[in-house]
């Protein structure tokens, strides 16, 4: 059914017509030449910045961080001042975490995330997808703060280091798509769907529509327009980003862990 339904990405490449300049295509320093991200030894040699993600949004909703084999992903909370003052990892079978500083020392202020291979303690339970728990402090107010993450698993190339908490406000409404029964995509739904299609080879990495979502997903993680006003700039035909959206709801529906 699901490769049924991807057959739309390759049917709307030819639908819509390839109306970006070269260096707009260009936006993430995306090779112009078509190159299969997934078949390199070695990851391309892009710097992709840290996602910021406003306070106010971070304490609302559950956010999405993704985690790379051989590779650290950051969530930092520098910007806002806040200092960490308790962490809990949900299931500690396949990532571990540090700090910059000891907790004890009322110093630290930014987690390093790192996966590892599989590990078994006995009684514990595991899950594809485990959560983890910060609570900070602001030393000044000393107003407490409690944010949840959902700790992700890819391969591939990372489309940003981690995450900075910042003190911007912004509409969250504005980064969701309707997909249907009641369900609601974040940009980081999109681009989890957008790598589960392509390792799961319902799409190419070569391909030309893979290359329009990448570039809408960077518009919006970069800039303060609508899902609905980047897809327009990026010519996306809104039907791929919600059918990106429900690809990656049934993975999570399903507990399917092929990114291992």
């Amino acid at each position: 059914m699901i490769t049924h339904r991807l057959a739309t990405l390759s049917a709307l490449t030819t639908i819509i017509a390839l109306t970006i300049p070269l260096e707009q295509i260009n936006y993430l320093n995306i090779p112009l030449k078509p190159t299969n991200y997934f078949s390199q030894g070695v990851l391309a040699q892009t710097t992709p910045k840290y996602k910021q993600i406003s306070q106010q949004k971070a304490l609302t909703t559950l956010t999405t961080t993704v985690v790379y084999p051989g590779r650290v992903t950051t969530i930092d909370f520098s910007q806002t001042g806040e200092i960490i003052t308790y962490i809990n990892l949900g299931d500690s079978s396949k990532v571990v975490y540090n700090t910059d500083q000891p907790i004890e020392s009322n110093l630290a202020s930014t987690v390093f995330i790192k996966p590892i291979q599989t590990l078994r303690f006995p009684g514990a339970t595991t899950t594809p997808i485990t959560n983890l728990v910060i609570k900070t402090i602001n030393p000044t107010s000393k107003q407490s703060y409690l944010y949840n993450f959902k700790i992700v698993h890819q391969r591939g190339t990372p489309s940003h280091l981690g995450i900075q908490i910042t003190n911007k406000t912004t509409n969250t409404t504005l980064k969701t798509i309707q997909i249907g029964q009641g369900r609601t995509a974040s940009i980081n739904d999109i681009e989890i769907g957008l790598r589960y299609a392509i390792i799961n080879g319902y799409t190419s990495a070569d391909d030309p529509i893979v290359k329009k979502v990448r570039n809408f997903i960077a518009i919006v993680n970069n800039s303060p327009i609508s899902i609905s006003q980047a897809a327009q700039q990026a010519g996306v035909d809104l039907a791929v980003i919600v059918e990106l959206g429900k690809i990656s709801f049934e993975r999570f529906a399903s507990n399917e862990d092929n990114f291992f």
